[in-house]
């Protein structure tokens, strides 16, 4: 029998070290495990002593076959797992041992064949190539109960609208400029209810008459680039966490487009309100095809195709900042960046699979350099346009994060003028807004106790004139 463990942990490597005893078994685990394996074999001392012979490796080959997939994962793993294991869905049979509920469900979406179980041994993970058999215990396996064939959803009531309506709105050209800003204080409550004579903006030193501020409730056009490249397959948990996750945060009027790329940009969904077609596309991604990703161009493609949409918008950038082969350079999609009036909103994958590697050793100090040059890009593209960028490090991070972005989406102010210089040069316009009190002094903000509070000012830093003949 052909047997692949996905997720060669302590339990993985023991199950998968017992079952190449008498069949061909294939470990899919992180490099150093899978390295030491290959070299010396799997050590497993304790209960049981033997030095294993598996096969070992750090991704499911491509056209790899199988007829029984152990999946070993940590049951926060297990969707993401699936996305790498959706070749052998229709002709393996899935076996799961995780602790919690709910896994064999999730490996029931996307596989035929599903059967869950529990074991009692103890293992324990000494190190890359070896375990300790600890304790000898019960495996119970039982087939999966098929649950109720959910109905379809169903279709969005149809509304009578004028033609074009029905997709997000395009702008015309005039001689006005929108300012996005976002006030937040440091506990990250967002400061509502300020006026237009709360505000000062200034175009390259020189003050300007804010026409109209608005803060109106209205539907959010979000465009969201996701990197879904193999170069580092053990940060694709992020990213359908925080895919998955700030989809289900959106509200039923919003527009959302979903933008993958690797070696290309690939537009999976155009604008849709459509929530449930979005996550189905993400649930039926295959293992990614290419190493690369290319992510100048990926966001400068995104800037230019929001740059007509009016209206609330921001781009959310899934990514982990690693640019690889990009035709478009840094500096070029900064300046774009920089001009657009699209604030970017960046979660950086893969914080906890970094600190894991480097607290063990395993990440060289030109790598790690490189990774903290993936961040600041990051960061930077979120400076620029007006947004903020996250990291986190703990799956618990993530509803924080869709609440601050959902936040800033809601609360934000739109600051309308008509810039005193009037000439079309195509030079680049610094803009700086400040908060004022009613007799023009600063700002301050005190909380209960009448403690001065700290807060944060967020806007794009400018914009580009047009040209003569734009």
């Amino acid at each position: 029998m052909r047997v692949l463990v996905f997720g060669a942990g302590a339990i993985g490597s023991l199950l998968g070290g017992l079952l190449s005893a008498r069949h061909e078994v294939l470990l899919i685990g992180r490099k150093a495990h899978v390295d030491a394996i290959r070299e010396h074999g799997l050590r497993v001392s304790g209960k049981t002593v033997r030095l294993a012979k598996p096969d070992a490796a750090t991704r499911v080959p491509g056209g790899a076959e199988a007829d029984l997939v152990v999946v070993a994962v940590k049951a926060y793993d297990t969707s993401s797992a699936m996305t790498h294991l959706r070749g052998l869905a229709k002709s393996a049979t899935f076996l799961t041992l995780q602790n919690g509920l709910g896994n064999a469900d999730v490996i029931g979406r996307t596989a035929l064949r599903v059967v869950a179980g529990t074991t009692a041994h103890g293992v324990t993970f000494v190190g890359p190539g070896e375990i300790r058999h600890a304790g000898v215990g019960e495996t119970v396996i039982v087939p999966r109960q098929q649950p109720p064939k959910p109905q379809p959803a169903p279709e969005p009531a149809k509304v009578e609208k004028l033609p074009g309506i029905d997709q997000p709105v395009f702008r015309a050209d005039v001689e006005l400029v929108n300012i996005s800003v976002v006030v937040q204080n440091r506990n990250g409550d967002f400061l509502a209810g300020l006026k237009k004579e709360n505000f000062r903006l200034s175009e390259d030193g020189v003050p300007q008459t804010i026409q109209r501020v608005e803060t109106m409730e209205a539907p959010v056009t979000v465009a969201m680039v996701v990197e879904y490249s193999s170069l580092y397959w053990e940060f694709l948990y992020d990213t359908f966490q925080a895919a998955a996750g700030f989809v289900n945060s959106l509200k039923p009027d919003d527009w959302v487009a979903l933008i993958f790329y690797d070696l290309r940009v690939e537009i999976l969904r155009d604008f849709t309100r459509n929530k449930a077609a979005i996550m189905d596309d993400l649930m039926m991604l295959q293992t990614p095809g290419f190493s690369e990703a290319n992510l100048f161009d990926a966001v400068s493609d995104t800037v230019d195709r929001m740059q007509d949409i009016a209206g609330k918008k921001a781009i959310l950038l899934v990514s982990s900042g690693v640019d690889t082969f990009s035709k478009t350079r840094y500096d070029a999609v900064l300046k774009k960046v920089q001009a657009s009036d699209t604030p970017i909103y960046a979660i950086g994958t893969g914080q906890a699979a970094r600190l894991w590697y480097e607290g063990r050793g395993y990440m060289g100090s030109e790598q790690s350099i490189g990774f903290l040059q993936a961040d600041n890009q990051l960061r930077t593209f979120a400076r620029y346009s007006g947004g903020r960028a996250y990291f986190p490090r703990f799956e618990g991070e993530f509803p924080n994060i869709y609440g601050d972005i959902a936040g800033a989406l809601r609360t934000e102010y739109v600051l309308t003028y008509t810039p005193t210089n009037a000439a079309h040069d195509g030079k680049f316009r610094k803009i700086k807004v400040e908060l004022l009190e009613k007799d023009g002094k600063p700002l301050k903000i005190t909380d209960q106790k009448g403690k001065e509070v700290k807060y944060e000012v967020r806007a794009r830093e400018g914009y580009t004139a047009p040209r003569p003949v734009d």
